[in-house]
């Protein structure tokens, strides 16, 4: 995915942190890889299987089974089953490696920054984050029963919600405790993964079309004033 030109974003340390320990508290233990060369080729093997199961998820087939992730990492159906013997395992490797792709497209927002140009960093970067984690956020769905994929989802929650807090600390100091939570959770419920699917596939917009939605919401929730 291309970064909009001419426009900075941010990656979130809670972000990064709260996806990776998420699914490190459900990691499944996995054989000790092989020694030497053979541990290079067997990492090797497992990022194409996990690789393609992401890119059957992005592709539409929400639960794509296991001949079918091997078939298309090119590898036998007896080493998938060698380099993941559970789903669990799968899950926990492609949501690091998810969060691993979001890190490397996204640069810091300034935090001094004034408040037009901190509400258009954000607005691209949830942009660019809710792009990439939606297969992430498609398997979760579609596996409730999998621990890894449930806490990398809810620890992603609570970081989206953390960031708003972050990055808009300044225009959030303004309000009352109780408008100052319902501002957040208004701006996080149009921010959040889940409002970008629901931006993206409930309403028919385009991915520039729901940066904006994300960025107007910003703008009108955190520069007006409570009156009522």
């Amino acid at each position: 995915m291309s970064q909009p030109s001419g426009a900075s974003c941010s990656h979130s340390a809670p972000v990064r942190s709260a996806l990776d320990e998420g699914v490190a508290r459900t990691a499944v233990s996995s054989t000790d890889p092989p020694p030497d060369g053979r541990a290079a080729r067997s990492r090797r093997t497992r990022e194409r299987l996990v690789a393609a199961l992401y890119g059957l998820i992005q592709e539409g087939d929400a639960e794509p089974s296991a001949a079918g992730i091997a078939a298309r990492a090119g590898v036998s159906l007896r080493s998938f089953y060698v380099h993941f013997p559970s789903r669990e395992d799968l899950h926990r490797d492609m949501a690091r490696q998810a969060t691993a792709r979001v890190v490397g497209l996204l640069t810091p927002i300034d935090l001094g920054g004034d408040f037009a140009a901190r509400v258009r960093d954000f607005a691209i970067q949830r942009e660019l984050a809710n792009e990439e984690l939606a297969p992430l956020r498609r398997a979760a769905a579609l596996q409730p029963a999998s621990a890894a994929l449930m806490l990398a989802r809810d620890y992603g929650r609570q970081a989206s919600r953390d960031q708003i807090v972050r990055v808009f600390a300044a225009e959030l100091d303004r309000f009352e405790s109780g408008v100052r939570r319902r501002r957040v959770a208004a701006l996080d419920a149009v921010a959040s993964g889940e409002g970008w699917d629901l931006l993206r596939t409930g309403h028919g917009l385009s991915p520039t079309e729901a940066r904006q939605v994300v960025a107007e919401a910003a703008a009108r929730l955190l520069a007006i004033q409570e009156t009522a």
